[in-house]
């Protein structure tokens, strides 16, 4: 697996298993059926992430590979990073009722890496919450994410009124400024290539 090659789900279900974590209940981790949890398990192990203990005839253990905790410890140290204007733009795609990671990626183009990190991100600075509904996670806003779409869209109001009155001033201004005519100098130049014209013609004659 490539190290981009992860999805929020991907994300969210490794960030779920603990050491004593088992295949035959990994389903209720994620609010999943047991053949359901299976398949995102074996998902999972496809893209290098867990690894399955067996312990015949008991349960069998799911654990994390060295890139499953590597790919946690760097989405726990990208979580610190401030909000930005792609953070501001899926955040405000939930608010318009899009909680699947898929959705915002298509809506967007972006990767479904980058999403991921940035949805976790937002997870862990109280923008967002999720749940798992059959497997997949579900991304909502949390009330400090809603309070931050209505201040990112009255500063963009207040910026676009502001740029109206600036254009409006420039116009007015422009408009009210009067027409002084020709300038002095103007007048001189034009005076002096006339005088030399007519020399020009009287010569001639």
């Amino acid at each position: 697996m490539a190290d981009d090659d992860f999805t929020f789900l991907d994300l969210a279900c490794i960030m779920r298993i603990g050491p004593n974590t088992v295949l035959e209940r990994f389903g209720s981790l994620i609010n999943a059926g047991f053949f359901d949890a299976s398949a995102v398990a074996g998902s999972l192990k496809q893209k290098g992430l867990v690894e399955f203990g067996n312990t015949y005839p008991g349960l069998n253990k799911l654990l994390l590979t060295p890139k499953a905790k590597t790919l946690i410890a760097n989405a726990n140290a990208k979580s610190n990073d401030k909000i930005d204007a792609l953070d501001i733009e899926i955040i405000k795609q939930l608010g318009l009722g899009r909680k699947m990671h898929f959705e915002i990626t298509d809506l967007l183009n972006v990767r479904e890496s980058d999403l991921a990190l940035r949805l976790y991100k937002l997870y862990k600075q109280g923008y967002v919450f999720y749940t798992f509904k059959n497997g997949n996670p579900e991304a909502s806003l949390t009330e400090n994410g809603f309070i931050l779409t209505k201040k990112n869209e009255e500063l963009t109001q207040m910026r676009m009124q502001t740029q109206n009155k600036e254009s409006s001033n420039s116009a007015a201004k422009q408009a009210n400024t009067p027409n002084r005519g020709p300038r002095p100098v103007d007048l001189l130049v034009i005076g002096l290539a006339l005088l030399i014209i007519i020399l020009f013609l009287l010569n001639k004659l």
